[in-house]
């Protein structure tokens, strides 16, 4: 265990059935730290999802954070989620660490917890996300030509879902590319990456926010970067229609500004049915 204090972060809404097996993951992340505290940002759910957090709050450390998000946009809702949970510790005891979670899916599978712990004894990264095969996140990554939104381009030709799908294959096939090349010892640097769960030193990010619309990050992506991404892409920018963004993105382009933040991915697994290292 280390002196370390920590935030265990993550937003419900419908998670019930993922709840058990993510709080068995929690589980063994809480012996890594001194002290620790959970923060849920929770939405209006109908699957007993909060009746199961009332449940588990008086077994942990938890404070529930009841949120009304109900805009027609997931993303904006699940910013706001987010920064409720930005604001809490803002206001409350800054421990060093804080970790956002998905409560779904994502974190469910055993968590390989020796992988965790060996990233924590090293003080190259600032925010470190994790690998899988296949590295499904491919909308939270911006990583150097390819920084903006992977659904935000277009081919000009052939029916939209078709034109949007291709920049996502081309991002995917990067990220695993260079990820592959790696030796379990180095991290890749990048402007963005989340992939269902990052750590976060919280000196480094405690002044940042998540915003969600594809156009704030225009603050960050220069001209000639966005130039250079449809260059790398051989497409062309989609500006009308569904314009949010993944939340992410500001939230890491800002604490690099800002903070000159090292935002990284490890090349090793985090969870087990997506170990491959």
């Amino acid at each position: 265990m280390s002196d370390n204090s920590i935030y265990i972060c993550g937003c419900v809404k419908n998670c019930n059935t993922y709840l058990p097996a993510i709080f068995n993951n929690i589980d063994k992340i809480i012996p890594l730290f001194s002290e620790y505290k959970i923060l849920i940002a929770y939405d209006n759910s109908n699957d007993g999802s909060y009746e199961t957090l009332l449940q588990l709050k008086s077994k942990y450390n938890m404070e529930i954070l009841v949120n009304n998000n109900c805009t027609q946009y997931r993303t904006q809702n699940i910013s706001n989620a987010r920064n409720s949970i930005i604001k809490y510790i803002q206001c409350n005891i800054p421990y060093d660490f804080f970790i956002m979670m998905d409560m779904d899916d994502a974190c469910y599978s055993p968590i390989n917890i020796n992988v965790l712990e060996k990233h924590l004894k090293t003080n190259d990264w600032d925010s470190l996300s994790f690998n899988r095969p296949g590295y499904y996140d491919i909308w939270a990554l911006s990583i150097h030509d390819y920084v903006y939104s992977c659904w935000h381009f277009s081919l000009d030709t052939g029916p939209i879902k078709y034109r949007n799908r291709a920049a996502v294959l081309k991002y995917k096939k990067y990220i695993i590319d260079i990820l592959s090349s790696l030796n379990e010892d180095e991290l890749l640097d990048c402007y963005s990456a989340f992939n269902g769960f990052a750590i976060y030193r919280t000196n480094m990010f405690i002044n940042c926010e998540y915003k969600w619309l594809v156009y704030d990050n225009l603050e960050f992506i220069t001209p000639e970067m966005l130039k250079q991404n449809m260059n790398v892409l051989n497409m062309s920018l989609i500006t009308s229609g569904d314009l949010e963004d993944c939340e992410h993105r500001y939230f890491h382009f800002q604490a690099k500004k800002l903070n000159n933040a090292r935002i990284k991915i490890s090349p090793l697994c985090l969870f087990s049915d997506y170990m491959n290292k």
